[in-house]
C-alpha cells in the first residue's frame, strides 16, 4: 500500500471513531437529561387502611393442572417413512444442481454412518467433486474434492531460462577479463 493509501485508511479510522463517540456521548448526554418525578403518588385501598394491623394474608389455593399423557407405542407410520429411499438418478440430479460439471459415476456408500450415495462430477477446471446423498431423505452432507492434476512440464520455458543464465554468465566472464579491479 503506498502513503497515500495509507494516510486516507488512517483518516477513514479516525473519522468512524470520532463519529461513534459523539454518537456515545450524544446517548449519554440524552438519557442524563431525562427529569424524575418530583413526588411520587401512591393509591391505597381505604378498606384495607382502617383494618389496620389484624389483615390477613391472601390465601393461595393451586388450580388443578391438566393430565400428563404418556405415550407407550410408536406409530407405524415412522416405519413405512424408514423404508422409503431416493434412487440413484434422483442422487445425480441433486448433486449436478448444486455442483456444474461431466457426470462421472453414482455409487452406494456409508459416509459418516448414513447410507448414501457418492456421485462424483468432474469441473471444468479439471478438479472432481464427490456430493453425499442421504438415501433416505436425499439430503447431500457431505462434499470431498480433488484438485485438478498439476500442469505438466514444459521444456521450452525451461529452455528460455537456462540460455538467459549462460548469456549473462558470458557477460560477467568477458566484461571482467583483462581487468584488474
Amino acid at each position: 500500500m503506498n502513503r497515500k493509501g495509507s494516510i486516507g485508511v488512517a483518516a477513514a479510522a479516525a473519522g468512524i471513531l470520532i463519529a461513534g463517540a459523539t454518537a456515545g456521548v450524544a446517548v449519554f448526554s440524552a438519557s442524563q437529561a431525562v427529569a424524575e418525578p418530583e413526588a411520587i403518588t401512591l393509591v391505597v385501598d381505604a378498606s384495607a387502611a382502617n383494618a389496620g394491623a389484624t389483615a390477613t394474608a391472601p390465601i393461595f389455593e393451586p388450580g388443578p393442572l391438566p393430565e400428563i399423557v404418556i405415550a407407550s407405542t410408536v406409530p407405524e407410520a415412522s416405519s413405512s417413512i424408514s423404508a422409503t429411499t431416493i434412487s440413484a438418478a434422483t442422487a445425480k440430479r441433486l448433486v449436478l444442481a448444486e455442483v456444474p460439471g461431466t457426470f462421472v459415476s453414482v455409487t452406494k456408500a456409508t459416509r459418516g454412518g448414513f447410507p448414501s450415495f457418492a456421485v462424483t462430477v468432474k469441473r471444468a477446471d479439471g478438479s472432481t467433486v464427490t456430493g453425499y446423498v442421504d438415501q433416505t431423505d436425499g439430503v447431500i452432507h457431505d462434499w470431498t474434492q480433488t484438485a485438478a492434476p498439476a500442469p505438466a512440464y514444459n521444456d521450452e520455458e525451461y529452455d528460455e531460462e537456462e540460455d538467459e543464465e549462460e548469456e549473462g554468465s558470458e557477460y560477467e566472464e568477458s566484461d571482467h577479463d583483462g581487468d584488474d579491479d
